[in-house]
């Protein structure tokens, strides 16, 4: 399908079941995620392609019922008078097409990165269903829900996709002595290389061991870095996560 068809499809699958449902309920705020969108569409490694259409992975948006009209929440005045006085789009427009991505977090495109766990199943299977422990399952939860690609860190695999099927194994960074390290961790950069190419920024959801070498080769390529839960105890990571798949 031609980019510019599939871009539409997008922006009216958005329009037709969040924005419109929330304007007939009346309800003052609306919020659409990419992933969600990718998945009712059934699309195949089109998430890029969704941001692109929304411009975002995260959209919030205030409701006008009257008007029709959709306003960014916290768009600046100027934005939200435009928006007021013009006038309601026709029957094949969409309000949807010039809104703003207003949650700083979700600007852009990620790369989410995912540490493997030692809790496994006991079978080959995809590499997303493979590892079940609890942290694991939430941090998966996290970002299928924020929308953006993501990869799993495996300590003997190195970088994986996760619809990849892989065997269960005994490995991690732990044990491993620094100079096995850094060769896993040049792999696994040699691997990312055309992941880069559609992220904006590399979030890490890895213990220090993952990023030790991953993290300096990154910055000194220039991209953004994001470790939100940086130096927090496993307690506190699973806390963290359950605050936002709970939000």
């Amino acid at each position: 399908m031609p980019e510019a068809s599939l871009a539409e499809r997008i922006r009216r699958y958005a329009l037709d079941h969040y924005v419109e449902p929330a304007r007939l309920a009346q309800e003052r705020t609306v919020t659409i995620r990419a992933g969600d969108v990718h998945r009712n569409l059934g699309l195949t490694c089109r998430v890029p392609a969704v941001c692109s259409a929304l411009a975002s992975t995260l959209f919030r948006y205030r409701v006008e019922p009257r008007a029709g009209n959709v306003v960014p929440r916290r768009a600046g005045t100027a934005a939200q008078s435009r928006l007021r006085t013009a006038k309601p789009p026709g029957p094949a427009a969409s309000r949807v097409d010039s809104a703003e991505a207003v949650d700083a977090s979700a600007v852009g495109r990620r790369l989410f990165l995912v540490s493997c766990v030692k809790t496994k199943l006991p079978q080959p299977a995809k590499a997303k269903d493979l590892y079940v422990s609890d942290w694991f399952r939430k941090a998966r939860a996290y970002v299928e829900r924020e929308g953006g690609a993501w990869r799993i860190l495996s300590a003997k695999y190195g970088l994986v996709d996760p619809e990849d099927v892989v065997r269960p194994y005994e490995k991690t960074l732990i044990t491993m002595r620094k100079v096995e390290r850094s060769t896993w961790a040049g792999n696994v950069l040699e691997a990312l290389e055309p992941c880069l190419a559609d992220a904006d920024t590399v979030v890490f959801l890895a213990g220090e061991r993952y990023r030790e070498f991953l993290e300096p080769a990154l910055r000194s390529r220039g991209v953004a870095l994001d470790v939100p839960m940086r130096g927090l105890s496993q307690g506190r990571q699973l806390a963290w996560l359950g605050a936002r798949l709970r939000g």
